[in-house]
């Protein structure tokens, strides 16, 4: 396990390595794409600033899920190394997926299981978005307008997500671990809402 554990690290050094090697030697034309995204960042923060609960603000919503659609089209080669390396630590860890099971299930404790309580709320909208409303209302009431971009923006953010995440879900239906199945059972796309345990959502 502690193998495991070491490999991924390894894998994570190498990524960040391959990161900064590919940034060091950026041609003229990755320059431009790069003060290219940097403008476009400060378009995207100058929006923020006055970001306020109106039309504007939902049809965002449209254009941001579009710009997250289409972004692959706009990578550029360190974009494809990122997303390639990722992918294969990721694919690495799911062949160890039944074994750091297994070694988290025979090292439990009181300790890691009121740690998990603790943590699962976390990502959880039935906690998360009473939090942001009354960060919101907070801002409105005391004209924060720094609160009320913060709430606004999380409010986003959450629901941009949670869209993917559910899409991913009902595409993979994959099954808990605590279901006994093997960690590869994976029923495929429909409308079902048993078996939804991938991705989970909560980051």
């Amino acid at each position: 396990m502690f193998r495991i554990i070491l490999n991924s690290w390894l894998a994570a050094l190498l990524l960040m390595i391959a990161i900064s090697s590919t940034s060091s030697t950026q041609s003229p034309k990755a320059e431009l794409s790069f003060k290219a995204s940097y403008q476009q960042i400060q378009i995207k923060q100058d929006y923020a600033r006055g970001l306020k609960l109106n039309r504007d603000y939902f049809e965002g919503y449209i254009s941001d899920i579009k710009s997250i659609l289409i972004s692959p089209f706009h990578w550029q080669r360190s974009d494809w190394i990122k997303a390639s390396l990722i992918a294969g630590i990721t694919a690495g860890l799911y062949t160890q997926d039944q074994r750091i099971q297994d070694w988290v299930q025979e090292n439990r404790s009181s300790v890691s299981d009121r740690v998990s309580e603790f943590a699962k709320p976390f990502g959880d909208g039935r906690y998360t978005l009473p939090g942001l409303g009354a960060l919101y209302l907070y801002g409105h009431l005391f004209e924060d307008e720094k609160a009320q971009r913060t709430a606004l923006l999380s409010l986003k953010s959450f629901v941009i997500s949670g869209l993917f995440v559910q899409a991913l879900k009902f595409t993979g239906h994959r099954h808990r671990p605590s279901s006994g199945d093997p960690y590869n059972t994976w029923d495929g796309p429909s409308f079902s809402t048993s078996n939804l345990s991938f991705p989970s959502g909560h980051s």
